[in-house]
């Protein structure tokens, strides 16, 4: 999970993969394009768990994401099992 939230600019800074960190950081201070991030990848950890920060929307996401973004999202969509 480490390696696939590395490859999104706004959580490169993870050093390592904390679930309730990365819900937190979410919805205290996070920018919407930052939170979005969390979103989606506490979904692949745990689609099922229900966060604080909320469900992960693609439609926003592709809304909100820059290229870099969704670049990273393009790569997993394209292998998830690599990561």
């Amino acid at each position: 999970m480490l390696a696939l939230a590395h490859t999104f600019p706004s959580h490169q800074q993870l050093r390592i993969w904390d679930t309730e960190a990365v819900d937190h950081r979410a919805t205290h201070g996070a920018s919407h394009g930052e939170k979005v991030t969390a979103q989606f990848l506490l979904s692949v950890w745990n689609q099922w768990h229900a966060y604080d920060a909320g469900a992960f929307d693609l439609f926003e996401a592709v809304r909100v994401w820059d290229e870099e973004h969704l670049k990273a999202f393009q790569a997993w969509a394209s292998d998830p099992v690599c990561f």
